[in-house]
């Protein structure tokens, strides 16, 4: 319910999946202080999973009713945008926004851009969660577009170190604009227990059987596939085994063909989208991101959070995050080899494994915890609103 007389802030994303920065935009919703702001999402395509959640924490939630077609058909495009700009900037006017915060390149950024300034809005700020597949078309175009709006709005946020200096790299922007606000995850009591009992049992697997999680959509750059080819060396020495595979994508029959085609039907479980994450790293001796490259994956800090101790490739987010073996242990990327070497050292020296991840644990609690990243954010609101 709006509050009178308080600062009126949107979250503009595309859809509201299982995503790390819909998830973000979850915490922030949750986190913001309620005294001060009043919080609105707005999704410019669809809803999604994390829609029920939202609106019980009593968030005003809107879907854009006008789409757009890809940019390949330029009329109907330029047409379905307009339409789209003209809905986002009614419904910013009719609730008197004075922040937009956009999240994710494309619609949601150019959208929330663009009514912001038709309606005259004075606080506009992006998040860049990495660096993603919109630039691969119309790369020149999509550079310069993106040059424009960060150095037209008051800040781009940036989730970690490695992104801003990936983006940066990149696209021309103006270094004034830009701030590092590391991504947290919510380590509130509810979210750090899950229930080990249940879990089992409801996946047929008795307290014997060594569990190896993955969370990740599947996509070509998640790095599924080198987790699977490390699969046979492990269960040469720990039949039992399982590998759990949480997330769904484009790659969901071509990894399950691969598993066919290894004789690994028995050991790997492919989950699909969960809402019970606590409950599957519950049961998970170990947590693996086999990842080619990544923003700042809040898989592994939700992992981390739970003292599972975690094997990820070594990529430099990773390197922010992981002090390689005492937090986790990073290995190779494209290195099924080594992955299975890391695997089977952490299974085989369990007391190794439970101090990595306690380390973990403390680290994540320490510089990842998402009321740490609201109250920044918080404070870039207010900072930009001064001086306005």
């Amino acid at each position: 319910m709006e509050k009178a007389n308080k600062i009126n802030v949107a979250q503009v994303l595309p859809s509201l999946g299982f995503g790390g920065a819909e998830r973000i935009i979850n915490c922030i919703a949750k986190y913001l202080n309620k005294d001060v702001y009043n919080t609105y999402i707005i999704c410019t395509r669809r809803g999604g999973p994390l829609l029920d959640a939202l609106t019980a924490q009593g968030i005003k939630v809107y879907i854009l009713k006008s789409k757009f077609t890809k940019f390949i058909t330029f009329l109907p495009f330029i047409f379905g945008a307009l339409k789209a700009i003209f809905e986002l900037a009614h419904i910013i006017k009719q609730h008197k926004i004075k922040i937009i915060h956009t999240h994710l390149h494309g619609s949601s950024e150019i959208l929330g851009f663009i009514s912001g300034k038709l309606v005259g809005v004075p606080v506009i700020v992006t998040t860049c969660h990495g660096l993603n597949g919109w630039f691969k078309k119309y790369r020149y175009l999509k550079k310069l577009l993106y040059s424009f709006i960060v150095n037209h709005s008051q800040k781009l946020i940036s989730v970690s170190s490695q992104v801003q200096n990936s983006i940066t790299q990149y696209v021309k922007l103006n270094p004034r604009k830009l701030i590092v606000i590391k991504s947290g995850i919510d380590i509130s009591e509810s979210n750090l227990h899950g229930d080990p009992v249940s879990m089992r049992s409801s996946l047929g697997l008795s307290n014997s059987v060594k569990v190896v999680t993955t969370v990740g959509n599947l996509r070509i750059e998640k790095g599924h596939y080198y987790l699977i080819r490390s699969i046979p060396t492990i269960i040469a020495k720990y039949p039992e085994a399982k590998f759990l595979f949480v997330g769904d994508g484009v790659l969901r029959n071509y990894l399950e063909n691969e598993v066919v085609e290894l004789a690994l039907v028995n050991y790997v479980v492919f989950l699909g989208h969960r809402n019970d994450i606590s409950n599957i790293l519950s049961i998970s001796n170990l947590f693996v991101l086999p990842s080619l490259a990544e923003g700042l994956p809040l898989a592994l800090l939700e992992a981390m959070a739970m003292g599972v101790p975690v094997i990820a490739t070594d990529l430099p987010i990773m390197r922010e995050i992981i002090v390689n073996n005492k937090t986790g242990v990073l290995v190779p990327i494209k290195n099924s080899f080594s992955i299975a070497k890391a695997i089977l050292e952490l299974l085989t020296d369990l007391p190794r494994a439970a101090e990595i991840g306690i380390a973990g644990k403390y680290i994540v609690a320490r510089q990842y915890n998402a009321k740490h990243m609201v109250k920044q954010i918080e404070d870039l609101y207010l900072h930009l609103l001064k001086r306005e």
